[in-house]
């Protein structure tokens, strides 16, 4: 990335895919034939925040299914209904997610924190909102 005049950074995400500098929070990835940059100037972006999605329904099935794998009592009935249960609590983890979403008046921005954490995806966001306050500051005097 290419820095502006004046522009230091502040913060990189691990992978290097979302940068915080002092003028503005870029997001450049390339995955599965799929390339996404975008680039928001801090006194642009109107909230921020984490999301998390997941589907405890799953779950609850899983274990509904598990359970009634028991009442016949038949050895193929059990085995199958431990298999179907462990495929559908893969299916809950895979689709679980969390991501940072950044939004302004034009794009968006979401970052999928797996590999970051949640406490560091919250102090990048601190970090965000105090660089946003500052630009804002000084374009103001």
């Amino acid at each position: 990335m290419k820095l502006l005049a004046n522009e230091e950074i502040l913060l990189e995400s691990e992978p290097k895919a979302l940068t915080l500098t002092n003028c503005r929070v870029r997001y450049d990835s390339t995955k599965w034939g799929k390339a996404h940059l975008i680039s928001i100037f801090l006194e642009q972006i109107s909230s921020c925040g984490i999301r998390s999605t997941s589907y405890p329904l799953i779950l609850i099935i899983a274990g509904l299914v598990f359970l009634t794998g028991f009442f016949p009592g038949e050895y193929d009935a059990v085995v199958s209904s431990i298999i179907i249960a462990a495929i559908l609590n893969g299916i809950y983890f895979i689709t679980r997610h969390q991501v940072i979403s950044i939004e302004s008046s034009g794009k968006n921005i979401e970052f999928n924190i797996k590999g970051m954490g949640y406490e560091k995806a919250k102090g990048f966001l601190t970090q965000l909102e105090g660089a946003k306050y500052q630009r804002v500051t000084e374009l103001n005097t």
